[in-house]
């Protein structure tokens, strides 16, 4: 089988990028299928939504727009797009913020507990944000056009405003003890 010369089969992109491509698409679509599932594998949806006292609006922003912002932030990885960048850097700023807030605003019991379920989680957003700022990494997808300070202050700043939304669904659903 030949291929034509104009395709690229790996374009100049770093080992960790592809690998986090894969992941968020991975994910993505995993999550989509199983929260669709979630949603109509019942038969009727709106007996779901009555059970988690959701709107379709509601349901969709907390189960379905994560994992659809991951497909598309592998897309922007997978082909070193500047807005793929950010869309990672603030999604992983994000979960990592609403694990930092989760964890400030439990009794201690309840904090144990979901630190030790949950640390993986919270380990895997900061290794992933560390390698994203990477000088090498940070210069593929920016070119040295952009000052990192900046850049980590926005990135603090959206962060916060969206982890602290997506702290507040989390424990508004974490099982009361």
């Amino acid at each position: 089988m030949k291929l034509k010369k104009n395709i690229k089969l790996n374009p100049n992109r770093p080992l960790g990028i592809t690998v986090m491509g894969v992941y968020f698409l991975v994910y993505g679509v995993f999550f989509i299928i199983f929260r669709a599932s979630l949603l109509y594998g019942k038969g009727d949806p709106a007996s779901v939504l009555e059970v988690l006292e959701l709107s379709y609006f509601n349901f969709f922003i907390r189960y379905f727009l994560p994992p659809i912002l991951m497909i598309c932030a592998a897309y922007g990885m997978w082909y070193k797009k500047y807005w793929g960048w950010w869309l990672s850097v603030i999604m992983m700023a994000s979960t990592a913020m609403a694990f930092l807030i989760i964890f400030s605003k439990l009794p201690f019991h309840d904090f144990l507990r979901y630190v030790v379920s949950q640390r993986n989680g919270l380990l895997f957003n900061i290794v992933i944000l560390v390698y994203l700022f990477l000088p090498t990494i940070f210069k593929k997808f920016h070119g040295g056009k952009v000052n990192l300070i900046i850049v980590m202050l926005t990135v603090f700043i959206v962060s916060t405003l969206i982890g602290d939304y997506f702290a507040g669904v989390r424990i508004d659903s974490m099982p009361k003890y």
